[in-house]
């Protein structure tokens, strides 16, 4: 909630910009008093130094918070341009080093105790939602960023909401939020504090905060469209059909994003690619109001190259599309569990009831980005089986996360040691001198490329991957050979 002490303190430094998402409800709520209204935006030299998104009532979540995020929070934090970023979470606060530099700190309070499940501030911040706004305060400052607890109210709500923080902070993705539409009060909020804001600085557009009619009804999500477009690729250009699931949550959640070759009961070597969706290029009219010039925007689709080779050697091909859609009904199967966890209970489906009733003797398993881990933990979850009839698991790992390793179970690690191929950026960690020599060795051969961009990194990896499968499979030839490959 709101930090008084601390905007006193700095109201009238520039060097400090500050910002605060509290419940206020005009004045009344605790600490009570004007300060910390919208209107309350510094003195004297530090005059729009302080942002206050002052709620007007309990009840205000991930949608609200996020929403305040885009308009406002994150226009004036880059127009801001700060060296650090302090965050003290709970009526948290930032503060400046004391240095006489100018737009060294930015401030923010947006506490644990504006969590859900805290009684004294009655808000609904998710774990997943500080998760987010963490997420994009790390994009200032060149990631330079500092997060003090203080606390909240409730232990379980601190302690689930500062993992979620931990875990973003230490390079992983924030879980998924459903979709989020800001209330009418949030809305409200928002477009008078871009109001008031404006006056101080030019990234903030009251125009873009006004409250729009409801269009829900009426509109389509970017994500949906582009998986329909490469569902609708796939089909026309590489005859590769929808494959169904099972039960009624997956379906929800994965429904078109899993497709096949109408072979896959018949050939005899099965490449299964699990990744997550292509990126989109866009070109921004304006980075503050995030215009997008369409006509020169486009959808990068990293996997083309790929299953163009795939269907050209003859194997079939399940390709699994682990980026999940978001979903408006209650999933009780799934609410807890992360994308991961998710994915990872796709891949066993597809496999139990798709990959061991083929006829499928070689398979090849390809994981790129965030599908590499859900690979690893299919091996854990079915060595016997996957260790059987697998030949090859290849990891494409972007830098940012690290390549997945099996548990000990059974025997998943001399088989992966064995049959593991990992593509890493030349600049990743894992090649890094403070890497000790047996963690590169258990992955079996490991491929630095000179390529650091994700979109493209698959692309340049295709001929490591082609020489290793080529070599793999001449190992384990086919026992009838008039059949397909």
């Amino acid at each position: 909630m709101a930090s008084n002490g601390t905007q006193r303190a700095f109201n009238d430094d520039p060097s400090v910009l500050y910002i605060s998402l509290h419940r206020y409800e005009q004045g009344t709520f605790y600490p009570c008093g004007p300060f910390g209204s919208l209107t309350s935006c510094g003195e004297g030299p530090g005059t729009g130094f302080s942002v206050n998104v002052p709620w007007p009532c309990a009840g205000m979540g991930d949608a609200e918070y996020i929403y305040a995020f885009q308009k406002v929070i994150l226009p004036i934090a880059t127009e801001f341009a700060p060296e650090l970023v302090i965050s003290k979470l709970q009526s948290a606060f930032l503060y400046g080093p004391a240095i006489d530099v100018r737009r060294i700190s930015l401030s923010v309070s947006a506490g644990f105790d504006a969590a859900a499940g805290d009684e004294l501030g009655e808000c609904l911040v998710s774990p997943a939602g500080y998760a987010h706004m963490t997420h994009m305060l790390a994009g200032l400052a060149g990631g330079r960023m500092v997060v003090a607890l203080e606390g909240g109210y409730n232990l379980d709500s601190i302690s689930q909401s500062a993992l979620a923080v931990t875990k973003v902070l230490l390079g992983e993705p924030p879980d998924e939020l459903p979709p989020l539409k800001a209330n009418e009060e949030g809305t409200e909020t928002v477009w008078l504090v871009a109001r008031e804001q404006s006056k101080y600085w030019k990234s903030v557009d009251p125009k873009a905060c006004e409250p729009q009619a409801d269009v829900e009804p009426i509109s389509f999500s970017v994500p949906e469209i582009l998986k329909a477009h490469r569902q609708h690729y796939l089909y026309t250009k590489h005859d590769m059909m929808q494959v169904p699931m099972m039960t009624p949550e997956l379906e929800e959640k994965f429904s078109s994003q899993i497709m096949c070759t109408s072979d896959i009961f018949e050939s005899k070597t099965l490449v299964i690619f699990v990744h997550e969706f292509g990126n989109l290029r866009l070109e921004l009219e304006s980075s503050t109001t995030c215009d997008v010039h369409l006509e020169r925007s486009y959808l990068i689709d990293f996997s083309k190259e790929l299953v163009g080779w795939v269907k050209s050697e003859g194997y079939s091909l399940l390709d699994a599309n682990l980026y999940p859609k978001p979903s408006t009904t209650p999933t009780p199967n799934l609410r807890h569990k992360t994308m991961e966890e998710v994915g990872r209970d796709v891949l066993v489906y597809l496999w139990d009831n798709y990959v061991q009733l083929s006829g499928a003797e070689r398979v090849i398993l390809i994981g790129h980005g965030p599908g590499c881990k859900p690979l690893v933990d299919l091996l854990n979850r079915r060595t016997t089986s996957v260790t059987k009839s697998a030949k090859a698991i290849i990891q494409v790992v972007g830098s940012q996360r690290m390549p997945s390793y099996p548990s000990d179970v059974d025997d998943a690690r001399p088989w992966y040691q064995k049959s593991s191929l990992v593509i890493v950026p030349q600049s990743h960690p894992v090649m890094g001198p403070h890497i000790k020599p047996k963690d590169i060795r258990r992955h079996g051969v490991m491929v630095p490329i000179d390529e650091t961009r994700q979109i493209k990194l698959i692309t340049r990896a295709l001929p490591a991957i082609k020489q290793f499968v080529q070599e793999t499979l001449s190992s384990f030839p086919l026992a009838n050979r008039t059949n397909r490959p």
